[in-house]
């Protein structure tokens, strides 16, 4: 069993999200967190799972290439990634998301755009993950998309991307959202950006 000083320091902001996950997810150790986030708020001890420093490493680094800030981020964590081909990631729905207020009031669902917008950021995260890398990289098209379930709060949806075709700056990507119930959401997606 790993000594629990070995578990990464919680810092502000996006990490403080993964904590709440892993805390949701029972894992089995305690790490200390004195910061409060403004997505999520938390403080005092919360039970964190034991992420080696090699997984941490990684994959953190490209959620950074997001252009979104970390409170319109759809994906929580990178899984899997074969640079510049494909990736997997996830993201927990905590319920504390501000648009479930309103979709639907005393019945929360992920809106299916925001299914469509985690492909896209997968697809984002996988295109700058490889050695052809695009400035302001942003979504130009969705096409065959399908909305084919409903995800709720507390359930974590797995999403998938794979680069199809590159054609200067333009990425396209095919791409899945899969949930408890299985295929919630699948669609063709154009990315497009300045080639740098």
């Amino acid at each position: 069993m790993p000594d629990h000083r070995q578990i990464p320091k919680v810092i502000p902001g996006r990490y403080v999200r993964q904590v709440a996950k892993s805390w949701a997810d029972g894992a089995p150790y305690r790490q200390e967190l004195h910061s409060v986030d403004p997505i999520f708020q938390v403080t005092g001890i919360v039970i964190v799972r034991h992420l080696s420093h090699e997984t941490a490493m990684d994959y953190s680094h490209f959620l950074d290439s997001l252009p979104h800030g970390p409170s319109f981020r759809f994906v929580d964590e990178i899984k899997a990634l074969e640079p510049g081909v494909s990736g997997t990631g996830q993201y927990r729905i905590l319920g504390d998301e501000d648009f479930l207020a309103g979709h639907f009031p005393g019945n929360p669902m992920m809106p299916g755009v925001i299914l469509l917008e985690a492909i896209a950021q997968m697809g984002g995260i996988v295109a700058q993950s490889g050695e052809q890398k695009l400035e302001n990289l942003r979504l130009t098209a969705v096409k065959m998309a399908k909305i084919l379930g409903a995800a709720v709060p507390g359930e974590t949806l797995d999403i998938s991307a794979r680069v199809e075709g590159r054609l200067g700056g333009l990425v396209q990507i095919a791409g899945e959202v899969h949930g408890p119930s299985g295929l919630l959401a699948n669609a063709k997606i154009a990315l497009s950006g300045d080639e740098v």
